[in-house]
């Protein structure tokens, strides 16, 4: 509805109790997520001096993302989109803590980022297929297309988690004594970088799944608002032919 009051749409996208679950969840994952992305390739060369191996390691990494998409898409095709994705957070904890037990030179991190690319890809696909159920699901309630205001909100929530990923990893290395510009760093650089990636990961992936598992719209719900969604289309499409035979 054009004519509908901005605060008012805000609100609703806001206080609709499945997408405050999921974009918590949402932004729960993705604070780690910008703060892997913004230290893996200090990780490898200051916590397991691997230097000459960054551009390997963030290749495989990168390889294992684009890659396991057909797999997602077919276990969720399979098991649904919030088990699926509760699933693979909980396989990603294990991951994280593997940063802070590889000794250096191990080159078992490759391991690691393959499984870490595996399971980070399912926060750029996931999230995507979740939110159009909300849509449809505050549609039914409301009787309101929202589409863009939850897509913007959900824009939004993402590049709060980066800037907030970012920042978090900034601090942690100052209060390392990370040194800018600097070839070599004190070896308190290497230990804050395996909790930067280790242990700040796991807990707040950890609460991301207790929020998924708050989500209300799980697999019933979400065929019940497929049923009832086609259903609405389908009357919708009768009434239009009425008053196309009508005129």
């Amino acid at each position: 509805q054009r004519d509908h009051p901005v605060l008012q749409t805000v609100k609703t996208v806001l206080t609709f109790r499945p997408n405050v679950y999921f974009l918590l969840a949402y932004f729960f994952i993705q604070v780690p997520l910008s703060i892997g992305h913004g230290t893996m390739a200090l990780y490898v060369q200051y916590s397991l001096d691997l230097k000459d191996q960054i551009e390997n390691i963030i290749l495989a990494f990168m390889t294992s993302s684009a890659l396991s998409m057909p797999v997602i898409a077919l276990v969720v095709s399979k098991f649904g989109k919030r088990f699926s994705f509760i699933c693979f957070q909980l396989a990603a904890i294990p991951l994280y803590l593997g940063f802070q037990f590889l000794p250096s030179g191990n080159l078992a991190v490759f391991a690691v980022a393959i499984g870490c690319g595996f399971t980070t890809s399912t926060q750029y696909f996931i999230p995507w297929a979740i939110i159009s159920d909300i849509i449809e699901d505050c549609y039914l309630r409301t009787e309101e297309r929202l589409d863009t205001a939850f897509v913007a909100v959900l824009l939004s929530t993402n590049s709060l988690g980066i800037t907030i990923g970012l920042i978090a990893a900034t601090i942690g290395l100052k209060i390392g004594g990370y040194q800018m510009g600097s070839c070599t760093q004190p070896d308190s650089v290497g230990s804050t970088l395996r909790i930067l990636l280790s242990a700040f990961p796991s807990v707040m992936t950890f609460i991301a799944v207790i929020f998924l598992w708050m989500y209300p719209i799980t697999e019933e719900r979400q065929k019940e608002i497929d049923n009832a969604v086609r259903e609405r289309c389908c009357l919708l499409g009768k009434e239009f032919e009425l008053k196309t035979y009508d005129r």
